[in-house]
């Protein structure tokens, strides 16, 4: 009636949609600070930090700090590109499955 039923179970669809994606990002976020800790608990991390550290202690080591920060924010932007990409190619596919088969109501 009115297209109450069909209403319904497109409020249905999305809730679930929903929880499906909320629970995917919680995985990536958790994946994501994994990756973090790995990398600044490793060797190359902490040696980084060490100089980071100690050139904040010294003037003439501006240069070299500034280049360690530059390198360390490329890492990061890569990181999260690749994380973009990775989300992006696991929509694509599902959307236009989607878009192929509409449903019939």
């Amino acid at each position: 009636m009115f297209g109450l039923k069909r209403m319904h179970r497109q409020r249905k669809h999305l809730y679930e949609r929903t929880q499906r994606l909320g629970k995917r990002a919680k995985l990536s976020r958790e994946n994501a600070i994994d990756d973090v800790l790995d990398k600044a608990t490793s060797p190359a991390g902490l040696i980084a930090s060490f100089v980071l550290g100690a050139s904040t202690q010294l003037d003439i080591t501006k240069k070299i700090r500034k280049s360690l920060l530059n390198g360390a924010s490329r890492d990061v932007l890569s990181f999260l590109s690749t994380q973009v990409m990775a989300y992006m190619a696991t929509e694509a596919p599902k959307t236009a499955t989607k878009e192929e088969n509409p449903s019939v109501d």
